[in-house]
């Protein structure tokens, strides 16, 4: 969270606010995902599975 590549105080607070923006709505979708998963969940698995978050900020 610490290292910026803008050189302005504009350029890094919107670097900022995007990066939150982009934090917000990955989390959101990584809970529906998991609540989706959750619906399927089969009883039999030894496992629990969940959406992975670096493959969202990928896809986003």
């Amino acid at each position: 969270m610490e290292e910026f590549s803008g050189a302005t105080a504009t350029s890094i607070i919107q670097e900022f606010y995007i990066n939150m923006l982009l934090s917000n709505l990955v989390s959101l979708i990584k809970n529906d995902a998991d609540e989706e998963i959750d619906i399927t969940f089969k009883s039999s698995n030894k496992f629990r599975y969940q959406a992975n978050h670096a493959f969202i900020i990928g896809r986003i």
